[in-house]
């Protein structure tokens, strides 16, 4: 048998030496596509789990990463096949799958965190708001904390929409936003009551006299609870009938002067019932308003600074009809609906005794009743 010719051997050896050398390559350093489509994936997942909503370094870094991978993996394309080395390409490529990986964990703990955080909030502002409108429902404000009130109310309402939509990062923003507006106003609101109801020790002494002496004289009074906007008939020391009333816009704290908006507090008798064409208000009891308690203080007041020269004291004061507004409409009376007043017109002659004091019971016992 003849020997194969030396050309074909060498050509024979080459081919095997080539194949050799390809496979030794492929071994050394296979394709990164599979690295590269995995990191891809994680990274898409990771995106569309973040929606834009977090700052995520993991996921920046996961991101930078894979670009990288790719740039070096079209680098390495353009080189000779022999040539070619993917290693630090799947090395990028395989970290970047990981950080992506990491990246959704922590968006999903991040996540969870802040729902559990929001909704807190949420709660304890809509407390806050229902405590404040059981509280405070008639409480004088200025009209910038009226508009900060009711542009707290909006950025709230729109934080329990992004809440919805599960936009927690919107929510909080709006969240802080309207707690801000909302706990300034109610915070002044509160402050405002509590030293308004420092006078209570006073009125109670003001309302305990006054029926321990309805209950000795058998004679009818009348007790308006400015806070609570009622106006008690109690008829020998015994509570009759409680009706509902409306007072002035300005009616927290004593009445200083003509033109305040101001209901006065005090102790205070009927001087003359009006009806039919003597009052606007259909029915009137008029009060010895001002007393001579009401000038020593307007006169002190004068005399210290606290009011103009020109200011008046006024008058006028009247438990009067009308009512049934639902809201505080007057200028420093006490009105009641017309059903109640003819009652109340009947019950109290001339000489009866009415007691205006802003409540009936101490600041912190409405806070825990409510």
């Amino acid at each position: 048998m003849s020997k194969p010719p030396l050309k074909w051997s060498i050509t024979v050896l080459v081919m095997l030496l080539t194949a050799t050398t390809i496979i030794l390559y492929l071994i050394k350093s296979p394709s990164p596509e599979d690295q590269l489509g995995l990191a891809r994936q994680h990274i898409t997942t990771a995106l569309k789990t973040n929606s834009g909503l977090y700052t995520q370094s993991s996921l920046d870094e996961a991101t930078r990463l894979y670009d990288s991978a790719m740039t070096l993996w079209q680098q390495e394309n353009e080189r000779i096949f022999l040539f070619r080395n993917y290693d630090l390409t799947r090395t990028y490529a395989e970290r970047a799958a990981l950080l992506a990986i990491t990246s959704v964990k922590e968006i999903n703990a991040t996540q969870a965190k802040l729902k559990s955080e929001v909704s807190l909030q949420i709660s304890q502002i809509q407390d806050h708001l229902a405590s404040f409108q059981v509280l405070y429902p008639h409480i004088p404000l200025k009209a910038q904390q009226v508009s900060d009130l009711a542009l707290g109310k909006i950025l709230f309402d729109q934080a329990k929409s992004a809440f919805q939509k599960e936009n927690y990062p919107e929510s909080k923003r709006k969240l802080d936003s309207a707690s801000l507006l909302i706990y300034t106003v109610t915070t002044y609101a509160e402050q405002t009551m509590e030293n308004y109801m420092k006078a209570f020790p006073e009125w109670n002494h003001w309302v305990n006299t006054t029926i321990e002496e309805s209950r000795k004289q058998k004679k009818t009074c009348l007790i308006v609870d400015k806070y609570a906007r009622t106006c008690q008939v109690y008829k020998n020391g015994r509570l009759h009938k409680t009706y509902t009333s409306e007072l002035s816009s300005n009616w927290i704290g004593d009445k200083h002067h003509q033109g305040d908006k101001s209901t006065p507090e005090g102790i205070y008798r009927v001087v003359k019932k009006k009806a039919g064409t003597d009052t606007r208000y259909y029915k009137a009891l008029l009060l010895d308003y001002p007393n001579e308690a009401d000038k020593i203080r307007f006169a002190q007041n004068k005399k210290n600074g606290v009011l103009q020269p020109s200011a008046a004291i006024g008058g006028l004061i009247e438990v009067h009809g009308h009512g049934g507004k639902g809201t505080d409409w007057t200028d420093g009376c006490i009105a009641l609906h017309n059903d109640d007043m003819d009652v109340v017109f009947d019950q109290c002659p001339v000489g009866t005794s009415i007691v205006i004091v802003g409540s009936l019971v101490p600041f912190q016992t409405l806070i825990s009743s409510k």
